[in-house]
């Protein structure tokens, strides 16, 4: 298995622990004994990998075709590519609010804070200020189904690992269940064909 944008390796590190063979790579210097720095677009295996996981890296790669045509050449005919990322066109200001709610109030992170105020467009720009250009959901969608054949897409919770508050999931689960908000986060399968 490889996991593109490995950051700290945990991920790697629990795939090990269970006796698959894992590897990953990030962009930025990645933690971990199994992992590599490397882009998507420049990484070459040395063999092919059953799956590639891709959580929450895609939306910066600077090349979005290049990183799915590697990620689907470094695959086995069949393999699985599992992502998860987030679509902030999606941003509403019912989200924001929920998420101000969330942030605020004793022992606040000011950086999460600061970046969930104003309308959603503020919070979008104020996003892409800090972090640079996403792409979006559909450019995602696009690119992935022009290499892999789409097995599932689903709507999951995203806000809640963000801000990094995972005791958050259920009450974010609730709200989509409830649609009291549009998702931020989605899932894709693809098989290699």
């Amino acid at each position: 298995m490889l996991d593109v944008g490995c950051g700290d390796g945990a991920l790697v590190a629990q795939m090990r622990a269970l006796g698959f063979d894992a590897l990953g790579i990030d962009r930025r210097e990645p933690v971990g004994e199994f992992c590599v720095q490397a882009t998507v677009e420049d990484y070459v295996a040395d063999e092919p990998f059953d799956a590639v996981v891709a959580r929450l890296s895609l939306h910066h790669t600077d090349h979005l075709g290049a990183a799915f045509e590697r990620m689907r050449a470094m695959l086995l005919d069949g393999g699985t590519l599992i992502m998860q990322e987030f679509a902030w066109a999606a941003l509403s200001p019912q989200m924001v609010a929920w998420v101000r709610a969330k942030v605020n109030g004793p022992g606040a992170d000011p950086h999460t804070v600061d970046l969930w105020e104003g309308t959603p467009a503020e919070v979008g720009r104020r996003w892409i200020a800090r972090y640079g250009e996403l792409h979006s959901r559909d450019a995602m969608l696009f690119a992935a189904d022009a290499y892999f054949a789409r097995r599932e897409l689903a709507i999951v919770p995203y806000v809640s690992w963000l801000i990094d508050r995972p005791e958050l999931l259920e009450d974010e689960r609730a709200a989509l269940e409830e649609r009291r908000f549009p998702p931020l986060g989605f899932l894709y399968v693809g098989q290699a064909v």
